[in-house]
């Protein structure tokens, strides 16, 4: 079954604590929630969608399988390309460049 969460309130918190919730959610919209890192996440282990467009973002992908692949860091600039930092690396201009091509 698909669950949808969707925190309209600029205010409003994750409810990690409810962990059966959580765990069951596959979709997650966090839109303009002025959010300026991504954690406590490892709870969501359904999530499929999450949307967190309109703040200001940092992504950290330590320890997620898409780290094996390929050119996985441009092609994570290309999808995001307001993105500033990276697993804890400022993005560089030359390798916005090279996500661009």
């Amino acid at each position: 079954m698909t669950r949808k969460l969707r925190l309209s309130d600029p205010h409003a918190e994750l409810p990690i604590k409810n962990h059966k919730y959580v765990k069951n959610c596959t979709e997650l919209y966090m839109a303009n929630k002025r959010i300026d890192k991504i954690a406590n996440f490892d709870a969501f282990v359904n999530l499929e969608v999450l949307w967190i467009n309109g703040n200001q973002v940092y992504l950290d992908l330590f320890g997620n399988p898409v780290v094996e692949e390929e050119n996985y860091r441009l092609q994570v600039i290309r999808a995001i390309p307001s993105l500033d930092v990276l697993d804890r690396h400022v993005i560089t201009d030359d390798e916005r460049a090279k996500a661009a091509r």
